[in-house]
C-alpha cells in the first residue's frame, strides 16, 4: 500500500500543489477514502435528534449508530494518514494536530492552491515549448499541450478556444501541412471559429491513415536494405549474378560482350595475360641451370637394443676389453685397401687377370 503511495503520489513542497492534489485525489478514490476527504463530508453515524418536554422545552441531543459510525471513522483516519505521508517536513509539522482529513484538506487548498503568477508562467511555457513530432504519432504531444491549458484554466489564466486551436496548427509538422488548409477552408465555410477538439481529431486521423502506413514502408524499406547485406567472406548478390555468365563463356570459348565496350575489354585481358606468361618465362630461362649432384652420407639406423658385447678398445696400457653397445656413428666407415683380403671374389679376379 505505502509503496504505492510513493510511487504515484509525489511531495507537496508548497510549489507543485496541482500535481499533488490530482495524484492525491485519485489516489483516495482508488481506495475508497475520498468520501471522507471531499468538501463536506461528514460522519453518517451521528445524527441530531431534537426533543421537546411537556413544559414546551426543546433540546437537541446528539446520537451515534457505531455500525455505520465506525467503518466511517476508520476510512477517515486511513486518509488522514496518507495526506499527512505525502506532506513536506515543513509543512507536516503545521498539522500534526489535524483530526479530519476533510478539514486539513480545504486548509492545504485554500494556502497552497491559490496560484501565483510565476506557476502560470510556468505551464504557459510548457505549453509553448511543447513540439508535435513529425513523422510520428502527435496523440501524446496534444494531450500534454491539453493539460497545461486545463491548469491554467484553473489558474484563472484561461486561453480561448479559437487561440489554442490556432496555437496547435501553428505547432503542425510539415507532413500536416494538408490539414492547416482543410481546417481553415472548413472554418471559412461554416463561418466559425475552429476547436482544439477538431484540431486533435483531424491530426490523429490524418496519423492513423497516412502517417502509420508511411512509416511501415519505411521500416520494410530500411528491413529490405539490411537484408541484402552478406556476412563477411560472401561475395554479393549483383557479383554472383555477374560472376555466371563468365563461367559461360569458360565452357563455350567464346568471348562475352556485357554491353558497351565489352570486346575491348576482353582484348585488353588477353593482352595482359600474355605478357604475364612471357614474363614468367624469361624468369625461368634466366635462372642457372643445376650443378651435379653431390653425394651425402647418411647415417646408418639405429639397431636394435640387444646384450652388451666386448670389444677391443685403446688404453695408455695396452688393449683392454670394456663393454660397448651399438651405437649410430656420425661417420662413414673406412674402406679397406685393395688386395688385403676382404673381398676374396676380387682377388681371385685379379690374380687371374695378371
Amino acid at each position: 500500500m505505502s509503496s504505492q503511495l510513493t510511487s504515484l503520489v509525489p511531495v507537496l513542497d508548497g510549489t507543485n500543489y496541482q500535481q499533488w492534489a490530482a495524484a492525491m485525489q485519485s489516489y483516495l478514490m482508488s481506495q475508497g477514502q475520498w468520501r471522507c476527504t471531499k468538501s463536506g463530508a461528514a460522519n453518517p453515524g451521528i445524527t441530531w435528534v431534537t426533543k421537546t418536554d411537556e413544559a414546551g422545552k426543546s433540546d437537541t441531543k446528539m446520537e451515534y449508530n457505531e455500525e455505520v459510525g465506525l467503518p466511517f471513522e476508520e476510512l477517515s483516519e486511513k486518509a488522514l494518514g496518507n495526506i499527512r505521508l505525502r506532506l513536506h517536513p515543513t509543512i507536516g509539522y503545521q498539522y500534526n494536530g489535524s483530526t479530519d482529513p476533510c478539514q486539513l484538506w480545504e486548509t492545504l487548498k485554500e494556502k497552497y492552491g491559490v496560484p501565483g503568477m510565476s506557476k502560470a508562467f510556468i505551464e504557459f511555457k510548457g505549453l509553448m515549448e511543447t513540439v508535435i513530432p513529425n513523422g510520428s504519432d502527435p496523440s501524446p504531444a496534444l494531450d500534454k499541450i491539453m493539460a497545461h491549458h486545463l491548469r491554467l484554466k484553473e489558474m484563472d489564466y484561461d486561453i480561448a478556444d479559437k487561440v489554442l486551436a490556432m496555437m496547435m496548427l501553428a505547432k503542425a509538422p510539415p507532413s500536416m501541412e494538408s490539414i492547416v488548409q482543410l481546417i481553415s477552408q472548413a472554418a471559412k465555410q461554416a463561418n466559425s471559429d475552429p476547436k482544439p477538439v477538431e484540431v486533435i481529431k483531424a491530426m490523429s486521423l490524418s496519423w492513423e491513415t497516412h502517417g502509420r502506413s508511411g512509416a511501415g514502408r519505411g521500416n520494410q524499406q530500411r528491413a529490405n536494405k539490411l537484408s541484402t547485406v552478406r556476412p563477411a567472406g560472401q561475395p554479393p548478390q549483383f557479383n554472383a549474378q555477374q560472376q555466371q555468365p563468365n563461367e559461360q563463356q569458360r565452357s563455350d570459348g567464346q568471348g562475352w560482350r556485357g554491353g558497351r565496350g565489352g570486346g575491348r575489354r576482353g582484348k585488353r585481358g588477353g593482352k595482359k595475360n600474355a605478357q604475364q606468361q612471357l614474363a614468367q618465362t624469361s624468369a625461368q630461362e634466366q635462372q642457372p641451370p643445376p650443378g651435379p649432384p653431390t653425394l651425402q652420407w647418411a647415417p646408418s639406423p639405429m639397431p636394435q637394443a640387444g646384450p652388451p658385447q666386448y670389444a677391443a678398445g685403446p688404453s695408455n696400457m695396452g688393449y683392454i676389453a670394456s663393454p660397448v653397445a651399438y651405437l649410430p656413428t656420425r661417420k662413414p666407415p673406412t674402406p679397406l685397401p685393395i688386395g688385403s683380403g676382404s673381398w676374396t671374389t676380387f682377388n681371385k679376379s685379379l690374380d687371374l687377370a695378371q
